[in-house]
């Protein structure tokens, strides 16, 4: 007996995606589907609790699914920075429009000068937000984690 699982599809880039089947699961489970169309329907402000496993997994189907900006908080800079390590897992490292809003190490009345490489990376979300669905973009929404 030969059993073959399909668990690799394509890509919009024509690579294979091997999450891509696990993706697509989440469109059958009902409470994802209630959060997607909440989001969908115009919720401005949606505060959703999941398990830390399963965060990452389910904001990178939403970044497949949503073509609106999404805003992450995440409660400390090291677990922000966390979560956009694994969502570039699950979404792949060239996607732009997943980025990481750098916590700035310096508070604002101190006398010293700002990380530029901080700084830097700041600006290119804040450039990547003001650019978000213009043509030269993909067409999908930003996702922006932060603390």
């Amino acid at each position: 007996m030969r059993v073959e699982w399909e668990l690799a599809s394509m890509d919009r880039m024509g690579r294979i995606d091997m999450l891509g089947a696990l993706r697509d699961l989440m469109d059958g489970a009902p409470e994802y589907c209630r959060l997607r169309d909440e989001l969908r329907s115009g919720s401005r402000k949606l505060a959703v609790e999941a398990p830390a496993k399963a965060a990452a997994f389910t904001l990178g189907t939403l970044r497949r699914d949503m073509d609106a900006p999404v805003l992450v908080v995440a409660p400390r800079p090291e677990d922000a920075r966390r979560l956009h390590e694994q969502l570039v897992a699950w979404c792949g490292e060239d996607d732009d429009g997943l980025m990481h809003f750098a916590e700035c190490e310096i508070l604002p009345f101190e006398r010293l000068d700002s990380d530029m490489e901080t700084v830097h990376q700041r600006l290119r979300v804040l450039a990547g937000i003001a650019t978000e669905g213009t043509e030269d973009t993909d067409g999908s929404g930003v996702m922006v984690v932060a603390s």
